[in-house]
């Protein structure tokens, strides 16, 4: 993903695997792993922000076209896919945690409990919902789905007060928050906002040792309607990216309270760092920062920013021709009354 990005991680270890996106046609993924505290309401309680980058080989990804939502005794079925970036197998043992609505509970089975993923492929893992019949209107649940492996050995590095530190996991963990409604609709897409760096250009001029130094990009996204079900990175960022990093703050997917603060890099080879964020209805948002110039310049339009420009353009050529035609039509007119002053005499 970055270009790079950056996660949190509270005392007891929050871990969130992102999804990257893939180059070409690889699935993208995004994982998360940790622990949510709920008050007696059964809301989540805010947590203190901390920053991950993860290492961890493996991704959590939903697959195009699962819904977050659903109306009273619907059943839903959201595919995740699990992918194994290492160059071996692995058996994962999956898990899944629900915090739902009082007693109820909108998980009924899941496809796996075990899955086989060869080195560098990936594997659909299946949940079963039902949403209850007398759920209240607009109330979520909260659901974990954990992807462990009997191997201790990878280090997820946590930055905190400036300074990382390292706790060993051997699992990936996603969290979504499922929506129980009777009717619900988002035509807006996600807000995805990105931050100029300005020593860019400076740690970027040595276009000969372009691969040696890093630059940077901080884009800011959500989605206050349905919440963010996929965030996809440009160029593609997986756990042996090298210089190119991915860090966030913790979030969960489908929450439309959640603010994701992304910070990706790359050599100062590549020319663009760009995401493409989907939310829970579907829609689409991409943005762009292009390294070259004054990086204030360089930040990316969204598609409204890009649609007001648009607009204004044309407004202001419509105003341009309409002075034109008047001027025209004023000269004529001008001339035309000289010619009968001058016939007249």
């Amino acid at each position: 993903m970055f270009k790079t990005v950056i996660s949190c991680l509270p005392l007891f270890p929050v871990i969130l695997s992102l999804r990257f996106p893939p180059p070409m046609n690889r699935p993208s993924s995004r994982i998360l792993t940790g622990e949510e505290t709920h008050n007696s309401h059964g809301q989540r309680a805010p947590a203190p922000e901390q920053q991950i980058s993860s290492n961890i080989p493996w991704r959590l990804e939903i697959e195009e076209g699962s819904l977050l939502h659903g109306t009273p005794g619907q059943r839903v079925n959201i595919r995740i896919r699990l992918t194994n970036l290492e160059s071996i197998q692995r058996y994962f043992t999956m898990a899944v945690e629900e915090s739902g609505v009082g007693s109820y509970r909108f998980v009924e089975s899941q496809s796996n409990s075990e899955i086989l993923v060869p080195g560098g492929e990936s594997k659909v893992f299946t949940l079963n919902l039902r949403v209850p019949e007398n759920v209240g209107r607009g109330r979520r649940t909260l659901i974990r789905v954990t992807a462990s492996v009997d191997d201790p050995n990878y280090l997820i590095r946590i930055a905190s007060g400036g300074t990382e530190t390292g706790v060993r996991t051997n699992f990936v963990r996603m969290k979504i928050s499922f929506l129980g409604t009777n009717s619900f609709s988002d035509a807006q897409k996600p807000r995805i906002r990105s931050i100029s760096q300005s020593s860019v250009e400076m740690q970027c001029s040595d276009i000969e040792e372009c691969d040696s130094k890093t630059w940077k990009a901080i884009f800011l996204i959500s989605d206050s309607e349905s919440g963010i079900k996929s965030i996809q990175t440009d160029p593609y960022i997986d756990f042996i990216s090298g210089s190119r990093r991915f860090v966030h703050n913790k979030y969960i997917l489908g929450d439309p309270n959640e603010e994701v603060r992304i910070v990706m890099s790359g050599s100062c080879c590549e020319k663009e760092l760009s995401v493409t964020v989907q939310d829970g209805f579907g829609n689409l948002e991409s943005r762009s920062v292009l390294l070259e110039g004054d990086s204030s310049s360089n930040m990316g339009l969204n598609g409204t920013e890009i649609s007001i420009i648009v607009v204004s353009i044309l407004l202001l050529l419509v105003l341009v021709i309409a002075l034109v035609v008047i001027i025209v039509i004023r000269r004529k007119r001008a001339a035309n009354l000289q010619e009968i002053r001058r016939f007249s005499n």
